[in-house]
């Protein structure tokens, strides 16, 4: 199972579209890691601390917004 990444910093303006590529790694081999099976989540707050449900922005995979170029 993978682990929530770490906490990144990132400045977007309001209307403007950006593609995130993220790398993701096994945290048990070290190796890349397959999502293919997995629910994928974006969230972004205001704070990691804020809760996921007062987030500014969520993705979903499983209901459209991320998209696996290449699992």
């Amino acid at each position: 199972m993978a682990s929530n990444l770490t906490e990144q910093e990132l400045s977007r303006y309001r209307g403007d579209s950006a593609a995130l590529s993220i790398a993701l790694t096994d945290p048990d081999s070290g190796g890349a890691f397959n999502p293919t099976g997995c629910v994928l989540i974006f969230t972004i707050k205001s704070a990691a601390t804020d809760l996921d449900t007062a987030a500014l922005v969520q993705k979903i995979s499983s209901v459209g917004g991320i998209t696996v170029a290449n699992p």
